[in-house]
């Protein structure tokens, strides 16, 4: 179940574009549940370049044109449960394979809209926040995610680590970083960037230990410049 909205458009030079809208979507298949679904693509054609002319018929310019794709987001909450494994957490997947920024907006009801905004592709990302994984006793949980952009760049982030094997003796808290890597251009080497944290809790018997562990590395021939990193609604920084 769910809102799902379809519009198609026509711009000023007579091209088609399609908006695809969907919120508030739920789905039971068998131990997977979906939950809050949300998400717009936009489909935008090919656009071919534009002659500008003068009274006289003259060629006198060049509208550009533009080469068409997809643009698109979709999140949700997403629980599976088979015998001695459960998932969970709020998954979401970005794209955009055209050569420009895309910021849309999308009205779903009288009070409700789905906004879009991209930067310039071939873009990609894909994130979950709150994410579980249980395995038996263990269980694993962080807000992780996966970013590609047109540059080739590489991000990927992690935040709210923690890793419970069941028991008191090792606990893992506390945890976040960000690695980049940075592709190789003409003149200039690429190579990996990032930091790490972590706070590590150890008990066994007549032991009790506790400390917060981390790391730094920088591949660059510079030093890299102090970086932000969303991440849900959390704000990491990478300072190498």
């Amino acid at each position: 179940s769910g809102v799902f909205v379809f519009e198609q458009s026509t711009t000023s030079s007579g091209a088609s574009v399609v908006r695809l809208g969907m919120s508030h979507v739920s789905l039971d298949l068998g131990p997977v549940e979906v939950r809050n679904g949300e998400g717009i693509f936009v489909l935008f054609p090919d656009v071919a370049a534009q002659d500008i002319l003068d009274d006289q018929n003259v060629v006198v310019g060049q509208i550009p044109g533009s080469t068409g794709g997809l643009a698109g987001r979709i999140s949700a909450d997403v629980n599976i449960d088979v015998p001695g494994v459960a998932i969970g957490g709020n998954f979401g997947v970005s794209i955009n394979n055209l050569d420009r920024e895309v910021n849309e907006s999308l009205s779903i009801s009288d009070t409700e809209s789905i906004d879009l905004t991209l930067p310039a592709g071939p873009y990609f990302k894909v994130e979950a926040i709150g994410a579980t994984i249980a395995i038996g006793s263990v269980v694993l949980g962080a807000d992780v995610s996966f970013e590609k952009d047109s540059s080739g760049e590489i991000v990927i982030a992690a935040n709210k680590v923690s890793l419970d094997l069941g028991s008191d003796i090792v606990r893992v808290t506390d945890g976040s970083g960000v690695l980049i890597i940075t592709p190789a251009s003409p003149g200039v080497a690429g190579g990996l960037t990032g930091q790490f944290e972590v706070t590590v809790e150890l008990n066994i018997p007549e032991v009790t230990f506790e400390g917060t562990f981390g790391l730094k590395i920088n591949q660059l021939p510079d030093p890299f410049p102090a970086r932000n990193i969303t991440l849900g609604t959390e704000t990491l920084t990478v300072d190498v």
